[in-house]
């Protein structure tokens, strides 16, 4: 449902993360339609959306600050449905918790909700100083 590439950045030396990249599919054997699909990042709990499409509509960037960072496609036709980002200029907030949401009719109504931990790889306090100076 929510695959996250890579789940453990390196913001610093010659291995630097470059993007991030997250896709969002409908997971739930026998879905007749897909109504929504939404990726966003877990703030203290809460939910901050990034980015949603809809039935019948194109992706939708709701989250402002990612902007200028992202590319996306998306699409939701009958029971179809995919959400892929990726985030570009990584910066070391970037590192978190991302959630996938979909909304579906099956049998009945249903929804979907999974996440992902992206970590940021640290090493030593002074090597990790040295390596980052410009």
């Amino acid at each position: 449902m929510l695959s996250v590439t890579p789940t453990d950045m390196e913001m610093c030396g010659s291995g630097q993360t470059q993007s991030l990249h997250l896709t969002c599919r409908p997971s739930t054997a026998g879905i007749i339609e897909v109504f929504a699909l939404e990726i966003g990042k877990m703030n203290h709990g809460r939910k901050m959306p990034i980015a949603h499409v809809v039935i019948s509509e194109s992706t939708k960037i709701v989250n402002d600050s990612y902007k200028f960072r992202l590319t996306h496609t998306g699409s939701v036709s009958g029971a179809t449905a995919n959400l892929d980002l990726s985030l570009n200029s990584l910066v070391d907030e970037d590192a978190g918790e991302y959630y996938c949401y979909v909304s579906y009719l099956a049998d009945v109504l249903g929804e979907e909700h999974a996440t992902q931990l992206v970590t940021l790889h640290s090493k030593g306090v002074l090597l990790f100083l040295l390596e980052c100076q410009f």
